[in-house]
């Protein structure tokens, strides 16, 4: 065996030891590892549901709009009154 052999067998040697202690910090329980997906499955909805919105977004509705267009059957809506405060008893 030479000496480049031996070298690079030691290197394996290191950078195998190495990714063992890597893999033995990333174990994770079965409970652990579904928080982990539901994080990035919630994570990427979040995504999907923006860049969605934004290739379908509709034109917005100015201020005159908003107070013309109602939909049938729906109250009016009207700013609520403040009720006038209870009087002391005597």
């Amino acid at each position: 065996m030479s000496v480049r052999d031996q070298i690079r067998l030691k290197l394996k040697k290191r950078q195998r030891f190495k990714f063992d202690q890597l893999r033995q910090l990333l174990i994770l329980t079965p409970a652990e590892k579904r928080v982990v997906i539901f994080i990035l499955v919630a994570f990427l909805l979040g995504l999907v549901t923006k860049y969605y919105r934004h290739a379908h977004s509709s034109p917005a509705l100015s201020q005159s709009n908003l107070n013309s267009v109602q939909t049938p059957g729906a109250p009016s809506i009207t700013p609520l009154q403040k009720r006038a405060p209870k009087s002391a008893p005597p």
